[in-house]
């Protein structure tokens, strides 16, 4: 009999500017909830530039989040695996400081994350009026993604789609399947570099309710290939950390995945479902 250990490979702490409760209470909570496994991502926006400009250094803040880090590990350890990732924004931005940071020996887990397109506010601060512009904007987004995905500097791609998060909260949105053949070729280009998807549950406690990408998109990266794939709440506080895995791991078997990818020192490693 396989045992089945649930991992939230997607958790932000107070290190992150916009997040709410500490390592401590998180690392509670994801073991109250029975899971096996949490990785802190914290941000870092070290390659946000002009409009999309830094909310928080990792390079400046490392130290400080590696201290408090290895404190809530010593506390937690021995009743939970805990993994030290960042979650890698904007790195078509600067991808100089994106080789930089995706250097440093410390990190087991780096997701990239397109948070803003080059010279463009962060998609969260955007006006979204109708279809066309949500369209457009989507179409904008897929070619930044896949431009992204050439740098690399990640081991997973995040919450790709997730632009409906911000569009369905102001009444609008955009059908992320009418971009298909874009999708293809991303998850192609991410295969051939060695890099995987995270299934993103955020969008399932959001009006949105969906995770990220869509299911039908999963099922069409395992049908291109693709292999690693991780999962996470992307939670800001404690009490959303775990939340949707059970059905994320759900959809991965529904799609045909047999394991679900965790990370250690960048490398991955296979938990069966």
């Amino acid at each position: 009999m396989r045992l089945l250990i649930f991992a939230d490979c997607h958790v932000h702490s107070t290190m992150s500017a916009d997040a709410k409760d500490s390592y401590e209470d998180e690392t509670e909570s994801a073991i109250q909830k029975g899971l096996g496994i949490i990785c802190f991502t914290e941000h870092a926006d070290d390659c946000c530039t002009g409009l999309a400009a830094a909310r928080r250094s990792y390079l400046a803040d490392r130290h400080t989040i590696n201290d408090h880090f290895a404190a809530a590990k010593g506390l937690y350890g021995n009743r939970i695996q805990m993994y030290h990732g960042i979650e890698l924004g904007n790195i078509l931005h600067s991808p100089e400081k994106a080789q930089q940071v995706s250097a440093l020996p410390e990190l087991d887990f780096i997701i990239g994350s397109l948070h803003a397109m080059r010279g463009c506010v962060d998609f969260c601060r955007i006006t979204y009026t109708d279809g066309e512009q949500c369209r457009d904007i989507a179409r904008r987004y897929m070619a930044e993604c896949l431009a992204a995905a050439k740098v690399g500097c990640c081991d997973v791609f995040g919450h790709l789609g997730y632009i409906q998060r911000y569009m369905a909260r102001q009444g609008q949105g955009v059908n992320m399947l009418e971009f298909t053949d874009e999708f293809r070729t991303l998850f192609l280009e991410l295969i051939n570099a060695g890099i995987g998807i995270e299934v993103n549950t955020s969008g399932l406690r959001d009006k949105a309710n969906t995770p990220f990408p869509l299911p039908p998109l999963v099922k069409l990266y395992r049908e291109c290939g693709g292999e690693i794939i991780t999962v996470g709440s992307d939670a800001h506080t404690a009490e959303d950390v775990g939340r949707g895995i059970p059905e994320a791991y759900e959809l991965l078997k529904d799609c045909g995945f047999r394991y679900v990818a965790v990370f250690k020192k960048r490398k991955p490693e296979f938990l069966p479902l």
